[in-house]
Parts: C-alpha cells; sequence; structure tokens
C-alpha cells in the first residue's frame, strides 16, 4: 500500500480506516499477511531514480520469506533504509472501538 501524496505515518493511517471495511478482509493479501505499507509519497509517486530503488524493493519483498521481512532487512544497502514497514492487522476489538469512537464523534 503507497497512497499518493502520503508518507509512512499517515499510510499505517489509511490503512487503518480501510481495516472497517468488510472488503479489506477478505483480500487474499490481507488473510495471508502480505501486505506491505510503504511511503508511497518519497518513493513510488515520483518520477526519477528512485523508481528503480522500488523495483528492487519489491522484487525484494515478493522474493522473500515472512521472516526475511520480518526481521526488516534492508533489500537496498547500497541506499539509506528504505521505508517501509510490514503490515500488522488491528484485533476485531480496536476496529471496533475506532468504528464506535467515530460513531460518537459524529453525533457530539
Amino acid at each position: 500500500v503507497c497512497p499518493c501524496g502520503l508518507n509512512l505515518d499517515d499510510t499505517t493511517e489509511m490503512v487503518q480506516s480501510l481495516e472497517e471495511e468488510d472488503w479489506w478482509w477478505k483480500l487474499k493479501a490481507v488473510k495471508f499477511g502480505h501486505v506491505a505499507l510503504v511511503d508511497g509519497n518519497q518513493m513510488f509517486n515520483r518520477p526519477g531514480p528512485r523508481l528503480v530503488d522500488c523495483l528492487e524493493w519489491i522484487t525484494w519483498y515478493l522474493h522473500s520469506n515472512s521472516t526475511e521481512r520480518n526481521l526488516g532487512s534492508n533489500p537496498l544497502e547500497h541506499e539509506e533504509k528504505f521505508p517501509w514497514k510490514q503490515y500488522e492487522a488491528s484485533s476485531k476489538q480496536e476496529v471496533k472501538s475506532r468504528i464506535e469512537a467515530r460513531k460518537t464523534s459524529m453525533v457530539s
């Protein structure tokens, strides 16, 4: 997940809102823990030399195993650390709490 204009923190927050949608949980990538959050603003969404780094990173991500990813290894040793993190799903209770909090704030 690398939305245009969002840094890694904002992407994380945006994905939390996606968790409130039923279709999110039906995605195979979500079910099997194959979702990465990336600073799209800094990397994928701007033309230039960083797109080569993005290609190298996505190739590493697709060909690595979950243990390598969870260790936070850096596939681009020649560059600064690539701005990404593995998606960690919220619990169903956390999602329900966020929905209730939003409903309450809309009523107030």
